[in-house]
């Protein structure tokens, strides 16, 4: 790695002393930390200050706090990454926050300000007008994104698809109205001051909802449920013809046509159990009506088993699952295309701002990495995280029956129906939903987990209670 410019970073003379020494020797892996992995912009957010002296020194910079010699290379590394795409800025170390570490990337915050515009800079005209005006000076903020390798470590081929992640966000971006981080610079490749992919993506303004939560007053609760509600209705207002994931084609593409790619047979966990069988691949996804999709899937899934030589153990229950995907098609849960879902937007990747006693503004949604095309049932999930209570599962699709007991939380289901429409409310609270969501799950994910096929058992009992005049018990009765 080439040495920082000492005198752009504003370093301190601790880590100046360090430099040459530490460049010789120190590991080229950030472990991950379980107790520390947050995902959000808060201020209490242990991760925080990870760059400070404080947390990489023994007292008198004498030395390494256990494991962080390690912290230290990455911040030489940012430093130099930062110093390479904006020599015409400056910045100081305390201006890196971590903002997360979670399984896939560390994400931190940069701040910087043109060096004219500094106060302590030779420009004296500049620096004589700023502090006569007492104006502070013009910032630019990002947010660095660093991918993770399966071990959670730096120095092997990334866990998540950058590029495809690259793909995703900026299809989103160009596609709704909504404050999305727009990808500023990024580089796909190992050749810079990192030694691995980025992206760098302007810092929105806003608290992660999940800290902000606990100092909102009922209302203010009540105006972000409204408020997400509402964001939820314009994403899934993007729709295509086909179901699956934005495609990395999009990348270098001007067309305002969104292409996709299918969602893959097998899942890349199947697929490394058995890698000697079919692989994952990207594939064009075709034109389908959400019930040939998910027929087309579960024969999908069955060819495969065929292929590994399990073709007799799933048979009946795919036939079943087919059954119940025409039974919603016929009562017009399916619908004629497939609509865009966020695939995690739950509190922590929300940001939201305090604007009143009793209101809240979304500032942000951040983190579309697991965004896809889908039938309707799956894009209007309502966040139902906010009335459920933490003694639930997020991703349990059997809550969104749920009726709270405690007025507080039924204050905020009343608010998220006051503020989504009679479509939205039908979609999202339904039982019909509920099973359809957990058949997506089934068909997306396969049967060859033994979870997902009792997922499949238990979502066919209970289409089965809900409609027992399509006898799906009937066709179920060899599963055994």
């Amino acid at each position: 790695m080439a040495h920082p410019d000492i005198s752009c970073q504003g370093l301190n003379k601790v880590d100046i002393a360090c430099l040459e020494a530490a460049m010789t020797y120190l590991p080229d892996r950030v472990a991950s930390n379980d107790k520390l992995t947050t995902s959000g912009y808060e201020s209490g957010n242990p991760l925080r200050r990870l760059f400070d002296d404080e947390n990489i020194f023994t007292e008198g910079g004498v030395g390494f706090l256990e494991g962080r010699e390690t912290v230290l290379r990455l911040k030489f590394r940012i430093l130099q990454l930062i110093a390479d795409l904006f020599p015409e800025s400056e910045m100081d170390e305390s201006s890196l926050r971590v903002l997360g570490m979670g399984s896939f990337n560390i994400v931190v915050a940069v701040t910087l300000q043109h060096k004219a515009q500094r106060r302590d800079s030779g420009v004296a005209f500049g620096a004589r007008v700023s502090r006569l005006l007492g104006m502070p000076p013009r910032t630019r903020k990002f947010a660095l994104r660093i991918p993770r390798d399966k071990n959670g470590d730096m120095d092997g081929s990334p866990l998540s698809d950058v590029a495809g992640d690259i793909a995703t966000q900026r299809v989103v971006c160009s596609h709704l109205a909504l404050p999305i981080p727009k990808i500023e610079k990024y580089d796909l490749g190992s050749k810079n001051a990192l030694g691995r992919p980025y992206t760098l993506q302007n810092l929105l303004p806003g608290k992660n909802l999940h800290a902000l939560w606990v100092e909102l007053n009922p209302q203010q609760k009540a105006s972000a449920v409204q408020r997400v509600t509402e964001i939820v209705e314009k994403i899934a207002a993007v729709t295509t013809t086909a179901a699956g994931f934005v495609s990395l084609s999009n990348l270098n593409s001007g067309r305002s046509n969104i292409a996709i790619e299918q969602f893959p047979v097998p899942t890349n966990k199947e697929a490394e159990l058995r890698p000697h069988f079919a692989q994952p691949s990207q594939t064009p996804a075709p034109s389908q009506t959400p019930c040939e999709y998910l027929i087309d899937h579960c024969q999908r899934w069955q060819t495969y088993e065929e292929e590994i030589g399990q073709a007799d153990r799933n048979k009946e229950v795919w036939r079943v699952m087919i059954a119940i995907a025409k039974a919603l098609d016929r009562r017009g849960w399916l619908g004629q295309r497939f609509h865009l879902a966020h695939g995690d937007l739950f509190p922590r990747n929300i940001l939201a701002e305090i604007t009143g006693p009793a209101t809240v503004e979304i500032t942000g949604i951040i983190d579309w990495d697991m965004a896809y095309f889908a039938p309707k049932f799956m894009a209007l999930r309502p966040p139902f995280w906010a009335w459920v209570g933490h003694s639930m599962g997020e991703r349990d699709e059997d809550v969104v029956t749920y009726e709270p007991t405690i007025e507080k939380y039924q204050a905020l289901k009343r608010a998220f129906r006051s503020a989504a429409s009679a479509e939205f409310i039908n979609f999202g609270l339904s039982r019909e939903s509920a099973i359809a969501r957990k058949l997506f799950k089934v068909v997306t994910g396969g049967l060859l987990d033994t979870g997902r096929r009792c997922l499949a058992v238990r979502l066919a009992e209970q289409w089965d209670v809900l409609y027992p005049e399509d006898k799906i018990g009937d066709l179920g009765a060899e599963w055994n």
